[in-house]
């Protein structure tokens, strides 16, 4: 059985990671660290990320999903996952740890919420245009 490099949330290599179980950034803000992540790795924390533009496709537990513009993907910890970079994409990521939605939403689980049970669910989820207004 292959073994895949797995990172927590100190460890990605980005400028901008703070020592903290949240980070939200842009991802043109860190394209270097994006064109270094070619290869099939997992986490350790809970990734939502909005693509607003951008080519190529994100692999997540071995199915391909293409870049789509105004397009939110989500990751669980463990899920193994790769870029395929044709065009930096722009957009942003959330980065946290079940300690984080833990602190903030006491009344729910990161389970609770469908998006994160992608075996059973789309890793992806298409917005609307008129609902981007960032």
């Amino acid at each position: 059985m292959t073994e895949f490099p797995s990172y927590n949330i100190h460890k990605v290599d980005c400028e901008t990671m703070q020592n903290k179980d949240y980070e939200v950034y842009r991802l043109q803000e860190v394209e270097k660290d994006l064109e270094k992540l070619n290869f099939p790795h997992k986490h350790i924390y809970y990734t939502i990320i909005y693509i607003e533009s951008g080519k190529g496709s994100h692999q997540i537990d071995f199915k391909d999903y293409p870049l789509q513009n105004n397009t939110l993907y989500f990751l669980s910890p463990g899920q193994i996952h790769n870029w395929n970079i044709e065009e930096l994409p722009k957009g942003y990521a959330l980065f946290f740890t079940e300690d984080f939605f833990a602190l903030n939403c006491k009344n729910h689980n990161v389970s609770d919420f469908d998006f994160f049970h992608l075996q059973k669910n789309d890793a992806s989820l298409k917005i609307e245009s008129k609902d981007t207004n960032l």
